[in-house]
């Protein structure tokens, strides 16, 4: 396996894969670099997405806009991460 590395361009921080290797990942120190609005927005939409898998687990069904909230939000995330390390 290969590892993952920050997606944030030029930055060399790299982990092991959890489940794919089509992973994205914003290392710690980027990371804390995004605005706190936007850190806590994708943290709320994850933490459904995580309790609507438990719930389509128990077989009930749960709407795709709970898994576009948390894309969007990693997106927001992605882009304010990488404007921030270019100085932006």
């Amino acid at each position: 396996m290969t590892r993952i590395t920050c997606l944030v361009p030029f930055c060399r921080c790299t982990r092991k894969p959890t489940f794919d290797s089509d992973e994205e990942w914003i290392c710690d120190r980027h990371y804390s670099a995004i605005p706190a609005s936007l850190r806590r927005e994708y943290d709320q939409a994850w933490h459904q997405a995580v309790k609507a898998d438990q719930r389509a687990a128990d077989g009930l069904e749960v709407p795709d806009s709970i898994y576009v909230r948390v894309t969007e939000a990693f997106r927001a995330c992605k882009a304010a991460a990488i404007e921030a390390a270019g100085g932006i």
